[in-house]
C-alpha cells in the first residue's frame, strides 16, 4: 500500500512462450507485458476453425501462446511491410463457447481482450488449461496499444 492507501501495481515482464511456472507467478492486478509473438483472431478464425473445420494456414501452437481479441488497423507502406498503428481490444465474450477446445488444442496460456467471459469459462476452459485472461485497459488507447508491435512477420 502506498502513502495514499492505494495498492501499487505490479508490473511483470514475459517472454512468449511461458511455462506453468510462469503463469503461477501472476497475481490478480499484475500489469502483464508479453515481448514475443502474439496473434489475433475473431469471427472469421473461430468460424473458419470450429465451424467450416479448415485449420488455419498458420499453426497457432507456434506462435508463442497468446492471442488478442482485437481490432487491427493494419497498412502496408511497402510490400511485404506491415505498420499497425491502432489496435482495440473487442469483447471476448462472443468467443466463450470455443474457449474449452481452442485452449487445449492450440496450448494457449494467455487470451487478451475486453470485457472479459463468464466465470464458468474460466473454470471449465481457462483452469485446466493454465491460461490466463488478460484485459486491456481502457478505451480510446488503440494507438497506444499499437505502438507495442514493434514487428509483423510476414
Amino acid at each position: 500500500m502506498t502513502k495514499q492507501g492505494l495498492s501499487e501495481i505490479r508490473e511483470v515482464n514475459m517472454t512468449l512462450p511461458v511455462t506453468k511456472d510462469d503463469i503461477e507467478t501472476l497475481e490478480l492486478g499484475d500489469a502483464v507485458f508479453l515481448n514475443g509473438v502474439v496473434f489475433t483472431g475473431r469471427e472469421g478464425l473461430y468460424h473458419m476453425i470450429f465451424e467450416k473445420k479448415v485449420e488455419p494456414r498458420i499453426d497457432p501452437r507456434t506462435l508463442g501462446g497468446a492471442t488478442f481479441h482485437c481490432s487491427p488497423a493494419v497498412n502496408e507502406p511497402e510490400p511485404g511491410v506491415y505498420n499497425v498503428p491502432s489496435v482495440t481490444a473487442t469483447a471476448s465474450f462472443r468467443f466463450a463457447k470455443y474457449m474449452p477446445e481452442f485452449l487445449k488444442r492450440y496450448n494457449i496460456r494467455f487470451v487478451i481482450g475486453k470485457g472479459g467471459m463468464s466465470r464458468k469459462v474460466y473454470k471449465d476452459a481457462f483452469v485446466p488449461n493454465n491460461t490466463v485472461y488478460l484485459t486491456t485497459v481502457g478505451y480510446g488507447l488503440g494507438a497506444i496499444y499499437g505502438r507495442g508491435i514493434l514487428n509483423i512477420p510476414s
